[in-house]
C-alpha cells in the first residue's frame, strides 16, 4: 500500500484483520478454518459498499480467503478490475486451511499476482483469466542497513535464523548445533514444539520479530541464515531480500533463483546441505571485512536489480495496463 502511495496513486485500505480483532483466540481459529461465521458476512457487505461508495479504478486484494466468489464477481462487473496479490501458495503442500474461498473466486478475479513461476499454471488450471508474476520484494521503510559506524562490535550475535519451522528446518539447525557446534540463535513462533526440549533451552531466543525488531536482528548478527520454504514450492526466500536490504550477511539455501538474484561469493553465500552450512560458517566468522563487503554488494544490487516493493509495484502497474478485456 505504502509502495502505491509513492508511486503516485492514491489508495484506499480496508482491512480485513480489523473484522476479526475481538473475537477471540477459539472463534479467529473457526473462522480462518471454516471462513464463514457474522464477521466474514460482514466484512463482504461493507467491502461492497466502500467500493460502490468509492468508485476506484483498480481494487487489490492481499490474500482475500474470507471474500466470496460471488462478491468478487460482483465488483468486477459493476466496480472496477480486481486484482488478487497472494504471497503465499494455495497449491502448496503446507497443509493450510481456508483457501476454498479463494480458489472457488480464481476465474472471477480480473488478475493475479503471484510471486513464483509454478503459480502461474497453478491459478491457469484454476481458471485465471490473467496472471502475471510480481516477485517477492523488501519494504524500503523497515529494510535499511545500519549507521555507517555500526562495527564488528555490534554485532553482537555469530549466526541468526528469524522465522518459522517450515519443512526441515528444525532437524537442519538441531543437527548444525549437535553435530556441528555452531548455536544458531533462533526467533520466531511454533519452535518450542518444533525442537526437543534441551536443544530449545540451547537456541531459542522467543517469539517472531515485527519491523523495527526484525530489521535489528540482521544489524546484530554476522551471518544471517534463510531458507527456501519447499512445501510452498519456493526457489527464493522473501527473507533474503529483506536481510540484503537491511545490510545483513546473507547465508541462504542454493536454488536456481537464489543465484539469480544474488552473484554467489560476492552478493551473498549460497550452501547446498548442512556439512556446506556449516563450512561457510566457519570461513566468514573470523572474516569481518569480506562479510561486509559482501553484504554491501548484496544491497546495492538489491537497489539496482529493482528488489524493493516500490519496483516491484512500478511494474506490476505497468503489465495491469496490458491485460486485455478491461480499459
Amino acid at each position: 500500500m505504502m509502495a502505491l502511495e509513492r508511486l503516485g496513486y492514491e489508495v484506499v485500505p480496508f482491512n480485513f484483520a480489523d473484522y476479526l480483532r475481538g473475537t477471540g483466540r477459539i472463534a479467529n481459529f473457526l473462522y480462518h478454518r471454516l471462513l464463514s461465521g457474522p464477521a466474514v458476512d460482514r466484512l463482504n457487505r461493507d467491502f461492497q459498499r466502500a467500493a460502490e461508495a468509492g468508485m476506484p479504478k483498480y481494487i487489490l486484494v492481499d490474500k482475500p480467503i474470507f471474500l466470496w466468489p460471488e462478491t468478487v464477481h460482483s465488483l468486477s462487473v459493476s466496480i472496477a478490475p480486481i486484482i488478487q496479490y497472494n504471497l503465499d501458495n494455495p497449491f502448496g503442500q503446507m497443509g493450510e486451511p481456508g483457501w476454498r474461498h479463494l480458489i472457488a473466486a480464481i476465474p472471477a478475479y480480473d488478475l493475479h499476482f503471484v510471486p513464483r513461476e509454478i503459480n502461474i499454471a497453478d491459478y491457469q488450471r484454476a481458471g485465471a483469466r490473467a496472471v502475471i508474476r510480481v516477485p517477492l520484494a523488501y519494504e524500503p521503510t523497515v529494510h535499511f542497513p545500519p549507521p555507517a559506524d555500526w562495527g564488528e562490535d555490534r554485532r553482537t550475535i555469530d549466526v541468526s535464523f528469524t522465522g518459522s519451522p517450515h519443512d526441515d528446518r528444525a532437524e537442519f539447525l538441531t543437527r548444525l548445533l549437535t553435530e556441528h557446534g555452531i548455536a544458531t540463535d533462533i526467533r520466531g513462533d511454533r519452535w518450542q514444539k518444533a525442537l526437543k526440549p534441551a536443544i530449545a533451552a540451547q537456541i531459542y531466543k522467543g517469539p517472531s520479530l515485527l519491523d523495527g525488531d526484525y530489521r535489528q536482528r540482521f544489524w546484530d548478527s554476522k551471518i544471517c541464515l534463510s531458507f527456501v520454504t519447499h512445501a510452498n514450492n519456493d526457489q527464493v526466500a522473501h527473507k533474503s531480500f529483506e536481510i540484503a536490504a537491511s545490510g545483513g550477511f546473507l547465508l541462504a539455501e542454493a536454488t536456481e533463483e537464489h543465484r539469480q538474484m544474488f552473484e554467489d561469493g560476492k552478493e551473498a553465500v549460497f550452501f547446498t546441505d548442512l556439512d556446506h552450512c556449516a563450512r561457510l560458517i566457519r570461513e566468514y566468522l573470523p572474516q569481518p571485512e569480506l562479510r561486509r563487503q559482501i553484504a554491501e554488494a548484496g544491497r546495492q544490487r538489491g537497489l539496482v536489480a529493482g528488489y524493493s516493493n516500490d519496483a516491484r509495484m512500478g511494474q506490476a502497474f505497468a503489465e495491469v495496463r496490458k491485460v486485455p478485456g478491461r480499459p
